[in-house]
């Protein structure tokens, strides 16, 4: 038995080199996401804030939240493995997570984000974000 969960979990490590493998790659049932839980003392339910992930050198957003998830409290998603597509595969991208108020840009925190054939993870930026 343990030869052949060596085996399979090389030929998902192979599926995982290039784009074009992608395509054969064996991926987890796990859905990822990339969260930032940002904290306001003068609007603790974070009532009005908006975020918007942008990929830097293009502009592109690629994901849009309108109010905080319950799940942490206060946390707004970067990108999740539904970005894969517009962020590429095997790829280090720079973001931006544009943060709003009441449609008003009150600030701009840059996130790198490493992709593979499956998932999406964080390579820096902060885990909270104050408001104030």
């Amino acid at each position: 038995m343990k030869p052949f969960v060596i085996f399979v979990l090389a030929i998902t490590a192979l599926g995982c080199t290039t784009t074009k493998n992608c395509k054969k790659a064996l991926c987890t049932q796990q859905f990822l996401m990339i969260i930032v839980t940002l904290n306001d003392t003068t609007n603790p339910n974070l009532t009005g804030i908006t975020t918007q992930t942008q990929l830097t050198p293009l502009g592109l957003t690629i994901h849009t939240q309108t109010e905080p998830s319950s799940i942490p409290a206060g946390g707004f998603t970067i990108a999740d493995d539904s970005d894969l597509k517009e962020l590429g595969f095997n790829t280090i991208q720079n973001v931006e997570l544009k943060i709003s108020k009441d449609g008003n840009l009150i600030k701009t925190v840059p996130f790198t984000i490493t992709t593979d054939c499956c998932h999406v993870s964080k390579s820096t930026g902060p885990e909270e974000v104050s408001l104030n």
